[in-house]
């Protein structure tokens, strides 16, 4: 089967919005902080509300993997914050009622410390950041409806990760198409690239060049502990450890 890379448009929001829910559906955190079937079908109205922004928006790279042999169905997606001279105003996320917004919040303030120990303020390729946040009822169905009857709440960053395969697709490189087009960019622009992800990735990330930097924990109501790790790539370090090694 043939994979290609492509720009996402707004008519793909809704189908990213089901890979990331197929994708994330037993993940802990998720669980945690969308705890019911009826805040996680919000949650995916709200996912495919902020891709449609996203794709709008000129500082964010929403990318899709494709299969040709399957009528060019989305496969697999990504969402990376371009580097810039100049800060974007990124569009607000809208949380379903029912959202645990003190567990995203405290696992928010974690994610956010993570990162900023790791790169600071340097410029680079990341997943795109979210800085406001806002809450409102399940029954959202269109565009114009997510932007209603809002309260404002002050977030910097949704626990959200944003690259996702869908489960009846992985391990057929669709991840790696993501990642390198990234990784392409930041060698051509001598930029960094920052991202973060469950333990699992690991051997991927390292394969592709990331060295994990910083360790990402909390423990949950029901006494498991959620971890994720801060990963960063850094053009040419690969080859300057090799170079120590041989010396």
């Amino acid at each position: 089967m043939t994979l290609k890379l492509t720009f996402a448009t707004e008519q793909d929001a809704s189908r990213i919005a089901d890979i990331h829910m197929a994708a994330f559906a037993t993940n802990a955190m998720l669980i945690a902080q969308f705890p019911s079937s009826a805040v996680r079908e919000g949650l995916r109205i709200s996912i495919a509300c902020k891709t449609t922004d996203d794709i709008r928006d000129s500082h964010i790279a929403v990318l899709l993997v494709r299969d040709t042999d399957l009528n060019d169905e989305v496969i697999s997606y990504a969402k990376w914050s371009l580097p810039s001279s100049t800060s974007g105003n990124e569009a607000p996320w809208i949380w379903p009622e029912g959202t645990r917004l003190d567990i995203l919040n405290q696992w928010t303030e974690k994610v956010d410390r993570a990162k900023k120990k790791i790169l600071g303020d340097e410029r680079c390729y990341r997943t795109p950041s979210t800085l406001v946040i806002h809450s409102q009822s399940t029954n959202v169905h269109t565009r114009r409806r997510c932007k209603q009857d809002t309260h404002h709440l002050t977030y910097k960053k949704p626990g959200l990760t944003l690259i996702a395969t869908h489960p009846e697709h992985e391990r057929r490189g669709a991840s790696t198409m993501l990642i390198r087009w990234a990784l392409d960019r930041c060698r051509k622009e001598g930029v960094p690239a920052q991202l973060e992800s469950t333990a699992t990735a690991l051997t991927l990330y390292q394969r592709m060049g990331f060295m994990p930097e910083e360790g990402i924990s909390m423990m949950l109501e029901d006494g498991t502990v959620y971890e994720e790790v801060g990963y960063l790539f850094r053009p040419g370090a690969g080859v300057a450890r090799q170079t120590l090694a041989r010396e």
